[in-house]
């Protein structure tokens, strides 16, 4: 039913762009074109509130455009599109000559009727009923129901898009939880979509957040034994799984204060567990990580406090991520599941407190809405590709690598020295760009991703 939907709506399009563009600039430093598409916030009934959908075009700048369009697809969830378009741009600059580049902020976040909770201020986390207020006062503060906010009925809002601007088969790339929008774009509306890159992702029956621990794990247990076969991070740091152990060890029983913290603060093995596994993430961050531990494991922990002041967000803000994780199959984020699987590792605990908060914010929320395509990898034929960072301690291969049993004409491309995210790492954009022509991989591809290797280690105070 889904596939005939799709096939007539496609089938549709004709006449003139439905959506009026004007010129823009996104993030101070691109130009595009720029307009909102209004859609029904609940599309199950034909009344009811309206919200506006923001969308930035980067028009393809050569002589005769004619390639489908690239709709990028913002990780997450929580990210907006428009934010990427600095990135988007340079990334797929070539492909910008024949393809238009679509940036759509999905609902509820960016420029698409965002929602967004109030600053929290010095609420104690383990103050159940003072985070329960503070939730349910910004539920009434936002005054619209979550719940109607997730990857389903965004990815209807992107066909919309599409439909409005006239165009009739589109490519998709998606980093990260862009990836995961992607597939459930392909389940909705597949007969639209020419081909997908899918950079750093899971597939949708894969639950990402139970495999956490053992992903992170495996991850670094892999960057120990790089240190341990190169010679100069192995005389500056002997052992860095030992230096490891001991830092969490201590953190686990003894958390340190935040020297110079207002109001005071203390750093804990959940706030390590969580600054290591972003730190893994980057190759160049990587790289630091076995120094970082190593003077931890001293009592230094001046470089390990930066990271972790870095790397603060507002993801607990906004409300779209956690109807998302609350409401949709693949987020499914069991204690018992993610206790049994991480047994042994280093990175549990930070784990359950994770499942923890999804808990307490879906108990908030109430009882989720059907979200039937958010947790069975899609079946179809459209050309997918993954991209698989060797080093991604979120997204590694095992968790794509059956992705042909359903999408058959998905291909896997692993990119050794890359982490989450292969996008931006030497030819891979390019590599990209061929896939949404040719839907294959070739052997020049492939020695591409090869070259790709970490940085070396830093093994010196960074400045």
């Amino acid at each position: 039913m889904i596939l005939s939907v799709a096939a007539a709506a496609a089938a549709l399009v004709s006449g003139p762009p439905a959506l009026s563009l004007k010129p823009c600039v996104l993030q101070q430093t691109v130009t595009a074109r720029c307009g909102t598409l209004v859609v029904r916030e609940d599309r199950r009934t034909n009344s009811g509130r309206k919200i506006k959908v923001f969308v930035g075009v980067l028009r393809a700048y050569g002589p005769k455009p004619h390639a489908a369009p690239i709709f990028w697809l913002a990780g997450g969830p929580g990210g907006a599109a428009s934010d990427d378009a600095p990135f988007a741009q340079s990334a797929f600059v070539a492909a910008n000559q024949k393809r238009d580049i679509v940036l759509i902020d999905q609902r509820g976040v960016g420029k698409s009727a965002p929602l967004l909770c109030p600053p929290a201020g010095p609420v104690d986390a383990d103050d159940e009923v003072a985070a329960r207020a503070y939730a349910e006062n910004c539920l009434r503060l936002v005054g619209r129901d979550p719940r109607l906010y997730t990857t389903d009925p965004a990815m209807d809002d992107v066909d919309a898009v599409r439909r409005a601007l006239g165009y009739k088969r589109v490519v998709l790339y998606g980093g990260s939880y862009g990836g995961t929008a992607a597939q459930v774009y392909i389940a909705r509306h597949q007969a639209n979509v020419a081909a997908a890159v899918l950079d750093g992702a899971t597939l949708l029956d894969v639950p990402i957040w139970e495999r956490m621990p053992l992903s992170t794990q495996t991850a670094f247990d892999r960057l120990a034994i790089r240190c341990s076969n190169d010679l100069a991070c192995r005389s500056v740091v002997p052992d860095v799984a030992g230096d490891l152990h001991a830092v969490f060890a201590r953190l686990r029983t003894s958390p340190i204060a935040v020297p110079g913290a207002e109001p005071a603060a203390t750093f804990d093995l959940v706030d390590a567990q969580n600054t290591l596994r972003l730190l893994l993430r980057v190759p160049s961050t990587a790289a630091r990580v076995p120094l970082i531990l190593h003077r931890a494991a001293a009592g230094d922990y001046s470089e390990f406090l930066a990271q972790w002041a870095s790397d603060a967000g507002d993801t607990g803000a906004k409300l779209m991520y956690w109807a998302i994780l609350c409401g949709e199959g693949w987020s499914r984020n069991d204690p018992t599941e993610i206790a049994r699987v991480g047994v042994g590792t280093e990175f549990l605990e930070s784990a359950l407190m994770h499942a923890r908060a999804q808990a307490f914010a879906c108990s908030v929320l109430g009882p989720p809405l059907p979200a039937p395509d958010t947790g069975v990898v899609p079946r179809s034929r459209v050309p997918v590709l993954f991209l698989v960072g060797g080093m991604d301690p979120q997204d590694p291969l095992e968790n794509v690598a059956a992705a042909p049993r359903s999408l058959t004409n998905a291909q896997i491309l692993i990119v050794p020295g890359a982490g989450h995210g292969s996008l931006q790492h030497g030819c891979l954009s390019a590599v990209a760009t061929r896939f949404f022509q040719n839907h294959r991989l070739t052997s020049a591809d492939r020695a591409c991703a090869a070259k790709v290797q970490p940085p070396s280690f830093a093994l010196s105070a960074s400045r």
